[in-house]
């Protein structure tokens, strides 16, 4: 055989190893891939959103929904019903909560006062990292709150979902000297971990994604928004010397305390009052429409023009006139003998309402009240629609006086009223003026400070309704038996005992307990995305657009069908804004992740 001959069997042996090795390859692909599917599929059954999957995954959001389609959203309880019948959209009356017992008392004796506590921990942002590096670095630094950047820290071996990942990550050994404390592990979006150092040093460990959302800003970036933020804080004098709080809900609470006038407060209501209206009052209003009646192309309904509009930071737009002071109890009886004009004062001041409702004749659009839905299950709330629909609820005044407007009448069974005062109004307007000046920034770190100051009013509303956040707590598997509450559950978590307990609600925490002011604030914002004033005498809200054109609701935000409707926009808070228009065609989406996948297609073609 020639030397020509043997490099070319040599050559040829070689192609055959290499074909061989890539036969081999390509089946551990495929078994990887096979794996991967496993892995989004538990993902996405687990709950985290296709997007976090996808960025994991290292797949686009197509590949992931055709892995792993999301369920369809349950239905947003709109059925076709006869005349007269309540349907299974609402949960029985008899299960609506009513009033306290007439011997139970309104008022808890405890009141908020003026306060002006600072908050002056050190504080470092870091890049996410293992747990002891954390606590080594804020040790070197004798800081006392850690805010990590970037994405969701994590231990990727440490379970099947996001939040068993983030637990592990969390209750992994913290290093020489650190003792864990109570931890929040509850949302693993915005977990909260607390350390003790044989030293004595303590230090909190969070995810700066608490104060302006989830952002790929580095760790400077982050430091220097802080800063600018508090010394934006500091100009004001009412909150010079204030400092920030570990979250924005307990910063803005501290911030409202110092605005409180000398010699004023406001009373905090009974622990069973506050109960019922935390029960009763809802938030946002979250709702995916059903698509309207009409041709179908492979049983799917097509519209043009999918529009997003939000409400620009509407929250502070709606903090005025709350109610305050000890609250009157009212009949249905003693509502019915008013005459007009003191009905319509009554209803139009501060109060809240346990009300029955018969969806009017002839009612084409959507539902005008947030109602809870039937025990099959499902729980949440509805919107019924359907003419002849009959439920019972509690409501705002505001929300039973928009529904006279157009024509829903109630039947009140009671309620309660207030009277009228300003308590948030001089820190609603310093948050707002710090708002508007960060928002004009051309810098990064000012636009974050500005979603500081928005997430600062916004948790805070939240935070007036607060009740008792479980504790996670964990002990060494190998160490003495922990002292753990009778009936608890405990898991174990790597060489951890784990377990959750209740929390419970501090004394500062029930002085600034106001869920009066948390329902009202509510209440307006779902009003306010049916019908309200906007630029001038303008109307502007879903009322006030066909109802055919309205794909869904998101708490402060409009998705629509046809394009932007002409409302002036003068860039004050609560104004509806156009966040993105996607042009063109679009299939009506039927379960949520079809939404926002169509909600960011239209704020990326803005």
């Amino acid at each position: 055989m020639s030397e020509h001959t043997k490099r070319q069997e040599q050559t040829l042996d070689k192609l055959r190893g290499y074909r061989d090795e890539l036969a081999k390859l390509t089946k551990a692909v495929k078994r990887a891939q096979v794996k991967r599917d496993e892995w989004v599929t538990r993902a996405v059954d687990a709950g985290v959103t296709p997007a976090e999957v996808a960025r994991v995954a290292g797949v686009s959001r197509g590949r992931v929904s055709q892995i792993a389609p999301v369920p369809k959203a349950p239905e947003p309880r709109v059925y076709a019903q006869k005349k007269g019948d309540t349907g299974s959209c609402v949960a029985d009356p008899d299960t609506v909560p009513t009033l306290p017992d007439t011997s139970t008392p309104v008022l808890s004796g405890v009141v908020s006062t003026r306060q002006r506590r600072p908050y002056g921990k050190e504080t470092i942002f870091l890049a996410p990292m293992a747990v002891c590096d954390v606590l080594a670095a804020a040790l070197a630094r004798g800081a006392g709150r850690v805010y990590l950047t970037g994405a969701r820290p994590a231990d990727p071996d440490g379970g099947a979902t996001i939040a068993e990942q983030v637990r592990a990550w969390a209750l992994a050994d913290p290093g020489e000297g650190w003792s864990p404390e109570s931890h929040y592990l509850a949302d693993p979006d915005l977990p909260v971990l607390r350390f003790t150092h044989t030293s004595g040093h303590r230090v909190t460990v969070m995810r700066a994604a608490a104060w302006w959302g989830e952002t790929d800003d580095d760790a400077e970036t982050c430091a220097n928004a802080w800063m600018k933020l508090r010394e934006a804080l500091d100009r004001v004098p009412a909150f010079s010397g204030a400092g920030l709080a570990d979250t924005p809900a307990t910063t803005g609470r501290a911030l409202w305390l110092r605005t409180i006038p000398e010699g004023k407060s406001y009373p905090v209501l009974s622990a069973e009052v506050r109960e019922l209206i935390g029960a009763t009052a809802g938030q946002g209003r979250i709702e995916l429409r059903p698509a309207p009646a009409g041709e179908r192309r492979n049983g799917v309904y097509r519209a043009d023009d999918f529009t997003y509009l939000d409400g620009r930071f509407m929250y502070a737009a709606l903090t005025w006139g709350m109610p305050v002071g000890e609250p009157v109890r009212w009949t249905g009886e003693q509502v019915d003998a008013l005459s007009a004009r003191d009905f319509t004062k009554v209803i139009r001041g501060r109060g809240r309402w346990r009300v029955t409702y018969t969806v009017p004749d002839g009612w084409e659009h959507v539902g005008m009240f947030m109602a809870p839905a039937d025990g099959d299950g499902r729980g949440g709330w509805c919107y019924p629609n359907q003419p002849g629909q009959t439920f019972t609820t509690w409501a705002d005044g505001s929300e039973v006086w928009a529904g006279m407007e157009h024509g829903w009448e109630p039947t009140i069974h009671e309620g309660m009223t207030w009277d009228e005062g300003k308590p948030l109004d001089a820190w609603h307007d310093a948050l707002v003026s710090i708002w508007e000046s960060a928002s004009a920034s051309p810098t990064r770190t000012g636009r974050l400070a500005a979603r500081a100051i928005r997430s600062i009013l916004l948790y805070t509303v939240g935070a007036f309704a607060t009740r008792a956040h479980p504790i996670t707590r964990s002990a060494p598997i190998d160490g003495p038996d922990p002292e753990v509450p009778a009936g608890t559950e405990v898991r174990r978590v790597g060489e951890n005992l784990v377990w959750t307990e209740p929390g419970k609600v501090s004394a500062w925490t029930e002085q600034t307990a106001h869920p009066e002011w948390s329902a009202t604030v509510w209440a307006r914002a779902r009003t306010r995305l049916l019908t309200g004033r906007g630029v001038g005498q303008e109307r502007v809200g879903a009322l006030h657009l066909p109802a055919d054109r309205i794909v869904a609701f998101a708490t402060d935000a409009l998705y629509l069908a046809g394009g932007a409707p002409v409302w002036s926009d003068d860039g004050k808070p609560g104004r509806f804004r156009v966040k993105g228009i996607r042009p063109g065609a679009f299939e009506w989406p039927e379960t949520y992740a079809d939404l926002y996948r169509l909600r960011d297609e239209a704020e990326a073609a803005q």
